[in-house]
Parts: C-alpha cells; structure tokens; sequence
C-alpha cells in the first residue's frame, strides 16, 4: 500500500487550484455528459456611477454555482437563521 500525504493549505497557488478544478471538470463531464459551462457575473451600479454589489459564478448543468468563499458565507447565514 502506498503512503499518502493529506496537505492543508487554504491559499494554494494558481497551478495548484487549476490542477484541482480541471481534474473536478474531467470527473462531471464523464459523470454526467453535461459540458456546458459558463462564468458569469452580475453587478449592481448606482445613477452615479457607484458600484453597489454583484453577483459571481458558474453555470453548469442548469444551475448557479457560486464562489467557494460565498458557500461559506450561505451556509453560515442559515445556521444563523435556523437557530
């Protein structure tokens, strides 16, 4: 049996990150055909020209996938809510 090593790195560089990312896409698009797969990005302007919010993501398979860092953010909004 092989030795493996489990790393923590919360920052992990670019290579790193698109490495895990294109292995993910390889594994859905033989899991389940869909390839379609788009960025998208709404953002919120005020009359003056002010940026107000926006929104980012993906689209893939028919549905929304937001940043990692805003799962986060969702999951800890409705724990918060359903207390």
């Amino acid at each position: 049996m092989q030795d493996f090593e489990l790393v923590f790195d919360p920052l992990p560089g670019d290579e790193l990150r698109r490495f895990v990312v294109e292995q993910l896409e390889a594994h859905l698009l033989t899991a389940t055909g869909e390839a379609s797969y788009y960025p998208v990005g709404y953002f919120l302007k005020s009359p003056r020209g002010e940026w107000l919010g926006g929104l980012l993501g993906t689209l893939w398979g028919g549905w929304l996938h937001p940043p990692g860092h805003a799962k986060y953010f969702m999951r800890k909004q409705l724990a918060a809510t359903s207390d």
